[in-house]
């Protein structure tokens, strides 16, 4: 009997443990599907964390404005709520603080004189690596320069004035485009007080192989009218450029290899509105080619000079034997431009570098060409450059 009652007392104990069990759940249940229906109307919870979500997060999100009707915003319950500033997103997993993601500032540059395309850049300071910061991106609706195939082979040339050393930045030539994207970064060392008193200019060229490049026009950014402590994005006009002294002039000359002989052939062939160096306007130029082995000189030739001229013709030939198995290397060639002086000491008007190792795009590039196509004289104009 005693066992029967035992057996009894056990039975509905088990059975109130399972009733109080469901009950629970049940319970649990309403609970999470109640919570469920206050995110559904709006009642988000702000979530703070000691990391800001990161920027990509701004643009994935819809934004509803925050004097929608109740029906669309009940409708729209994915969508990303923003407060009456307008500076702040509710999303369903918390507040969005704008300001936490400053974005680029944009400019932009108009001008009147002269239908030219415009160029797209950003600029910053590296406080880091104390290094001025040139992103050259883009450039849009480009004038058509070449006579055949109605086109362009636009490069920009960069400076900073004034600079230093006066080193001018040159970028890839993008071929066949009106519409150039170029996506590279250009650095000019230097501190940051000095920059308010610098002016960037950013010059566009069109590439030809047989003449000399022709502009298509330039930008100058005073860089005091811009806060580049942060990133500025920059839409410029291009404008119709004026001649101006810092201007060196160009050169042209070829370039060809004999592999049996072993021998690099440059003929300077003429130059063209060279810098004037002499009180009477003109100058009197030739050209001194140095060969270049691992950064130092190891031979040099030059032309003759002719007198009072900025468009000198040369045409003659200086020849260099280099080892075929180091001209893709080893090797490379500075071209100078000199004023002779009778009395006192020869003026640089300017310089040219060309070969494997040279920061110069063209140079590397006519380098390259000559290269490939060797017993053949491959011409280029080459801008030249400051030291």
């Amino acid at each position: 009997m005693s066992l029967y009652v035992i057996g009894v007392l056990c039975g509905v104990a088990l059975g109130i443990l399972i009733i109080t069990m469901i009950l629970l759940w049940r319970g649990s249940c309403h609970q999470k599907k109640k919570g469920e229906e206050n995110v559904t109307n709006g009642e988000n919870v702000i979530i703070k964390t000691g990391s800001p979500m990161i920027p990509a997060v701004l643009d994935q999100v819809s934004v509803q404005p925050s004097d929608a009707t109740p029906d669309n915003k009940d409708a729209g319950s994915a969508c990303a709520t923003s407060d009456s500033s307008g500076s702040d997103y509710e999303t369903k997993i918390g507040t969005v603080k704008t300001n936490l993601y400053p974005r680029p500032e944009l400019i932009t540059l108009t001008s009147e004189k002269g239908n030219r395309g415009k160029v797209h850049v950003k600029l910053f300071y590296s406080f880091d690596r104390s290094d001025f910061v040139v992103e050259l991106l883009e450039a849009s609706s480009l004038p058509r320069m070449d006579t055949f195939g109605g086109s362009s082979d636009p490069y920009v040339k960069l400076m900073l004035e004034p600079y230093p050393d006066r080193k001018v930045k040159v970028s890839t030539v993008q071929k066949r485009s009106l519409n150039p994207v170029f996506n590279e970064t250009f650095k000019f060392p230097g501190t940051f007080e000095d920059l308010s008193s610098q002016t960037l200019r950013l010059k566009v060229y069109d590439f030809d192989k047989m003449k000399r490049h022709d502009i298509i026009g330039e930008v100058v950014i005073p860089l005091a009218d811009v806060d580049i402590s942060r990133q500025v994005e920059i839409w410029a006009d291009l404008e119709i450029p004026s001649l101006k002294q810092d201007d060196l002039g160009d050169i042209l000359f070829s370039l060809s290899y004999l592999p049996t002989a072993e021998r690099l052939t440059i003929v300077v062939i003429k130059g063209r509105d060279l810098k004037p160096m002499d009180i009477d306007g003109s100058s009197d130029p030739f050209v001194k080619v140095s060969l270049m082995k691992g950064g130092k000189k190891v031979r040099k030739k030059k032309t003759t000079v002719k007198r009072s001229t900025c468009s000198p013709v040369w045409n003659e030939a200086l020849a260099f034997n280099i080892p075929s198995a180091e001209l893709k290397t080893n090797y490379n060639l500075e071209i100078q431009v000199i004023d002779y002086d009778l009395v006192g000491k020869n003026d640089i008007v300017g310089y040219v570098k060309v070969g494997p190792d040279c920061e110069d795009v063209l140079g590397k590039q006519h380098w390259n060409e000559m290269v490939q196509s060797v017993r053949r004289p491959v011409e280029y104009w080459h801008p030249l450059q400051d030291r």
